[in-house]
Protein backbone atom coordinates (compact mmCIF):
# COMPACT_ATOMS: atom_id res chain seq x y z
CA UNK A 1 0.00 0.00 0.00
CA UNK A 2 1.17 3.37 -0.88
CA UNK A 3 1.70 5.70 2.28
CA UNK A 4 2.53 9.38 1.34
CA UNK A 5 3.65 11.41 4.36
CA UNK A 6 3.36 15.54 3.31
CA UNK A 7 5.39 18.08 5.34
CA UNK A 8 4.03 21.36 6.13
CA UNK A 9 5.33 24.44 7.17
CA UNK A 10 3.63 28.02 8.40
CA UNK A 11 3.44 29.72 5.20
CA UNK A 12 5.29 32.97 6.49
CA UNK A 13 8.13 30.81 7.36
CA UNK A 14 8.67 29.59 4.26
CA UNK A 15 7.73 32.87 2.72
CA UNK A 16 10.33 34.53 5.26
CA UNK A 17 13.07 31.84 4.37
CA UNK A 18 12.96 32.63 0.46
CA UNK A 19 12.66 36.36 0.85
CA UNK A 20 15.97 35.73 3.35
CA UNK A 21 17.37 33.57 0.62
CA UNK A 22 16.75 36.20 -2.12
CA UNK A 23 18.14 38.53 0.39
CA UNK A 24 21.47 36.91 0.86
CA UNK A 25 22.28 36.60 -2.66
CA UNK A 26 21.56 39.51 -4.48
CA UNK A 27 24.29 39.18 -7.20
CA UNK A 28 22.06 36.08 -8.76
CA UNK A 29 19.11 37.20 -10.80
CA UNK A 30 15.92 35.70 -9.61
CA UNK A 31 14.41 34.70 -13.42
CA UNK A 32 11.47 36.46 -12.01
CA UNK A 33 13.36 39.73 -11.70
CA UNK A 34 12.52 41.92 -14.44
CA UNK A 35 13.35 45.50 -14.68
CA UNK A 36 10.60 46.06 -17.19
CA UNK A 37 7.75 44.72 -15.64
CA UNK A 38 8.93 45.99 -12.14
CA UNK A 39 6.97 43.02 -10.33
CA UNK A 40 9.59 41.68 -8.26
CA UNK A 41 11.19 44.56 -6.26
CA UNK A 42 9.01 44.94 -3.11
CA UNK A 43 8.50 42.64 -0.93
CA UNK A 44 4.59 42.17 -1.56
CA UNK A 45 5.64 41.52 -4.80
CA UNK A 46 7.83 38.90 -4.05
CA UNK A 47 5.90 37.12 -1.77
CA UNK A 48 3.26 37.43 -4.28
CA UNK A 49 5.67 35.55 -6.52
CA UNK A 50 7.05 32.81 -4.05
CA UNK A 51 2.96 32.24 -2.74
CA UNK A 52 2.36 31.64 -7.03
CA UNK A 53 5.39 30.10 -8.96
CA UNK A 54 7.38 26.91 -8.06
CA UNK A 55 8.17 25.41 -6.28
CA UNK A 56 6.10 26.92 -3.51
CA UNK A 57 2.83 28.21 -5.15
CA UNK A 58 2.27 24.24 -7.25
CA UNK A 59 2.64 22.60 -3.73
CA UNK A 60 0.10 24.93 -2.51
CA UNK A 61 -2.05 24.03 -4.89
CA UNK A 62 -1.68 20.44 -4.77
CA UNK A 63 -2.39 20.62 -1.32
CA UNK A 64 -5.64 22.38 -1.62
CA UNK A 65 -6.71 19.92 -4.41
CA UNK A 66 -5.69 17.26 -1.72
CA UNK A 67 -7.73 18.61 0.70
CA UNK A 68 -10.38 19.45 -1.68
CA UNK A 69 -10.85 15.69 -2.66
CA UNK A 70 -10.05 14.59 0.87
CA UNK A 71 -7.26 12.61 -0.49
CA UNK A 72 -5.49 14.32 2.65
CA UNK A 73 -7.20 11.76 4.61
CA UNK A 74 -5.06 9.17 3.20
CA UNK A 75 -2.01 10.90 3.75
CA UNK A 76 0.18 11.32 7.36
CA UNK A 77 0.68 14.88 7.43
CA UNK A 78 4.21 16.57 9.68
CA UNK A 79 4.32 20.01 10.19
CA UNK A 80 7.60 21.67 10.51
CA UNK A 81 6.99 22.88 13.73
CA UNK A 82 6.24 20.09 15.21
CA UNK A 83 8.89 17.63 14.36
CA UNK A 84 11.38 20.52 15.04
CA UNK A 85 9.48 21.07 18.51
CA UNK A 86 8.99 17.48 19.26
CA UNK A 87 11.65 14.84 17.25
CA UNK A 88 10.70 11.79 18.44
CA UNK A 89 6.90 12.14 19.16
CA UNK A 90 6.60 12.89 15.46
CA UNK A 91 8.69 10.56 13.93
CA UNK A 92 7.17 7.40 16.06
CA UNK A 93 3.86 8.80 14.58
CA UNK A 94 5.70 8.80 11.17
CA UNK A 95 6.85 5.28 12.03
CA UNK A 96 3.74 4.12 12.94
CA UNK A 97 1.80 5.35 9.68
CA UNK A 98 4.23 3.48 7.27
CA UNK A 99 3.81 0.37 9.56
CA UNK A 100 7.51 0.07 10.32
CA UNK A 101 9.06 -0.38 14.02
CA UNK A 102 10.18 2.82 15.51
CA UNK A 103 14.42 3.36 14.37
CA UNK A 104 15.88 5.00 17.11
CA UNK A 105 17.54 8.74 16.31
CA UNK A 106 19.91 10.97 17.65
CA UNK A 107 18.35 14.51 17.00
CA UNK A 108 21.33 16.18 18.39
CA UNK A 109 23.45 14.94 15.89
CA UNK A 110 22.15 14.52 12.12
CA UNK A 111 24.26 13.96 9.03
CA UNK A 112 23.70 14.65 5.72
CA UNK A 113 23.93 12.05 3.32
CA UNK A 114 21.90 13.25 0.51
CA UNK A 115 22.92 16.20 -2.01
CA UNK A 116 20.86 17.99 -4.08
CA UNK A 117 20.90 20.41 -7.00
CA UNK A 118 17.62 22.43 -7.68
CA UNK A 119 19.66 24.75 -9.93
CA UNK A 120 18.66 22.18 -12.58
CA UNK A 121 14.96 22.96 -11.72
CA UNK A 122 16.16 27.15 -11.42
CA UNK A 123 14.94 26.71 -7.96
CA UNK A 124 18.54 28.66 -7.58
CA UNK A 125 19.56 30.19 -4.90
CA UNK A 126 15.82 29.26 -2.83
CA UNK A 127 17.23 25.57 -2.76
CA UNK A 128 20.03 24.89 -1.23
CA UNK A 129 18.40 21.71 1.17
CA UNK A 130 21.41 22.29 4.03
CA UNK A 131 20.61 19.97 6.55
CA UNK A 132 21.07 20.98 10.40
CA UNK A 133 23.00 19.40 11.98
CA UNK A 134 20.87 19.19 15.25
CA UNK A 135 16.32 19.20 15.10
CA UNK A 136 15.30 22.09 17.08
CA UNK A 137 13.14 24.79 16.87
CA UNK A 138 12.60 26.56 13.73
CA UNK A 139 13.64 31.01 14.23
CA UNK A 140 10.17 32.77 14.24
CA UNK A 141 10.64 35.91 12.28
CA UNK A 142 8.80 36.04 9.89
CA UNK A 143 7.20 39.54 11.17
CA UNK A 144 10.93 40.87 11.26
CA UNK A 145 11.85 40.25 7.82
CA UNK A 146 7.96 40.24 5.65
CA UNK A 147 6.77 42.88 8.24
CA UNK A 148 3.34 41.93 10.04
CA UNK A 149 1.16 43.61 7.41
CA UNK A 150 2.52 41.40 4.43
CA UNK A 151 2.44 38.09 7.61
CA UNK A 152 -1.75 38.85 8.48
CA UNK A 153 -2.33 38.95 4.54
CA UNK A 154 -0.71 36.02 4.33
CA UNK A 155 -2.48 34.57 6.76
CA UNK A 156 -6.16 35.64 5.19
CA UNK A 157 -5.25 34.76 1.78
CA UNK A 158 -4.18 31.22 2.90
CA UNK A 159 -6.74 30.71 5.51
CA UNK A 160 -7.84 27.68 4.30
CA UNK A 161 -4.16 26.19 4.88
CA UNK A 162 -4.08 27.99 8.48
CA UNK A 163 -7.36 26.13 9.09
CA UNK A 164 -6.46 22.48 7.74
CA UNK A 165 -2.77 22.13 9.74
CA UNK A 166 -4.47 23.69 12.89
CA UNK A 167 -1.93 27.06 12.46
CA UNK A 168 -3.42 29.28 14.66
Amino acid sequence: MLKIIVCVRDLRAIVSSLEKKWREHPEIIDSRDQPQNQSFITIDQRVNHFLNDAPLGIALKRLNNALTTKTIEKMHVVRAEDLTNNPLKTMMAVYDFIREPYFDMDYSKVEQVTIENDRINDFGIYGDHKIREKVEPLPKDANEILGTNVCHQIKANFSWFYDAFKYY
